[in-house]
Order: C-alpha cells, then sequence, then structure tokens
C-alpha cells in the first residue's frame, strides 16, 4: 500500500472517530415554548432550548409610561407619546416578547399558566415550573 493511500486512510479513520455523528434524540420534542409571567417564573435548565414568553410584559410598559404623568390629560397624551417614541431597547424587546406570546398563546388556546408546549401545539403541560421536569413528563408519557 502506498503511504500516500494509508495517510488517507489513517485521516480518514481518525475523522470517523473523532467526530461524532450528530444524530438528534427522536423522543425530545422538536419546539418548546414556555408561556408564564414575571411572578411565576418556568425554570429553564440545561436539557433543551425553548422559546420563552412572559405574558405580563405589557404591565412594565403601562408601568413605564404611566409613571409621573401630569394631570392635564392634553399634556399626559404628549408625555406619554413622547416616552412610547423613547422606548429602551430592552423594554421594547419585553414589549414585543409578550405580543408574540400572546399571539401564540391565543392561537394554541392556552387555558392556565405556567404552560409549556410542546411540538407548536401538539402537547400542552399545564402547572410545571421546571422545564427538565417537563421533558421528562412528555418523553414518559406523551412520547415513550
Amino acid at each position: 500500500m502506498s503511504s500516500v493511500l494509508r495517510i488517507a486512510l489513517m485521516t480518514a479513520l481518525v475523522v470517523a472517530v473523532a467526530v461524532p455523528t450528530t444524530r438528534a434524540n427522536p423522543r425530545m420534542p422538536r419546539s418548546i415554548d414556555v408561556f408564564t409571567t414575571s411572578d411565576r417564573p418556568v425554570h429553564t435548565g440545561e436539557q433543551a432550548q425553548a422559546s420563552v414568553y412572559f405574558l405580563d410584559g405589557l404591565n412594565a410598559l403601562e408601568q413605564s409610561l404611566g409613571r409621573g404623568l401630569p394631570n392635564d390629560p392634553d399634556k399626559a397624551k404628549t408625555v406619554a407619546l413622547q416616552r412610547l417614541n423613547d422606548l429602551e431597547d430592552a423594554l421594547q424587546e419585553k414589549v414585543e416578547n409578550t405580543l408574540e406570546g400572546l399571539s401564540l398563546a391565543t392561537s394554541y388556546q392556552l387555558r392556565k399558566l405556567p404552560a409549556i408546549v410542546f411540538d407548536e401545539g401538539q402537547s400542552v403541560l399545564y402547572g410545571v415550573d421546571h422545564l427538565d421536569r417537563a421533558i421528562a413528563i412528555y418523553q414518559d408519557e406523551i412520547k415513550p
């Protein structure tokens, strides 16, 4: 066997052994959406990626816009509109997260919070506040 062929085969063997194949766990959900409020956080853990939606984010916007407004309605409207235009990026992201979450929660017809939705609405768990525990329930009872 030529030395070039031997080196090529050795390289292929090393690569095949060193690089694990990535195969998705068939018992893991394809997608996970978590719906909750800031006073009932869901611990997301380490097992999976999840989109987390805080459905009470509009309360933060209302408090931010309404804080210290003048008593005169016209002046208050002007100040509130200016504040709305000057929204901080973090608050704007919170509002966007809430609006997207409210839209999804409505489409999933969620009844209570916290709710963890698997596989784009195929399965829903209510009242579980640890994502790792919810995934274990999903794997044991929903997708054994």
